[in-house]
């Protein structure tokens, strides 16, 4: 099984979260499995900006050239991707969101319009209006 592992631990300091994955790496790779552990602090990962440009001028890939695009290919590639960070209130760290947002691009882009007296609308907003 190809697993790809994405490590949102922004803490430098918190080596036991990185220690832990690090065991379950080598692990999974005794269990014949192929892991690619992507260290998330260690990578430039720009913010996403939601201009839809991964889906409209640059289908599947985002226009801003950075680490998200080796992360993209191996996420489409993998049987099993797992998000890993450290939980803050509940909500995982802003590494692992950002890298998130910029998955964004595998997802199909399927975007329906209605387009009522000169102002256009989503389709999944209609259900209110109409």
């Amino acid at each position: 099984m190809k697993i790809t592992i994405l490590n949102g631990n922004p803490d430098p300091d918190n080596q036991k979260f990185d220690d832990y994955l690090n065991n379950l790496v080598k692990l999974l790779e005794l269990s014949d499995n192929s892991v690619v552990h992507f260290k998330l602090k260690e990578m430039k990962i720009r913010h996403c900006r939601g201009c839809f440009g991964c889906w409209l001028k640059t289908p599947g890939q985002c226009i801003f050239k950075d680490d998200s695009h080796a992360i993209c290919r191996e996420v489409i590639n993998s049987d099993f991707v797992l998000f890993a960070a450290p939980l803050v209130m509940g909500f995982p760290s802003a590494v692992l969101k950002i890298t998130m947002d910029k998955l964004i691009p595998l997802h199909s882009p399927i975007l329906n319009w209605l387009i009522i007296r000169n102002v256009t609308i989503r389709s999944d907003m209609t259900k209110n209006i109409l």
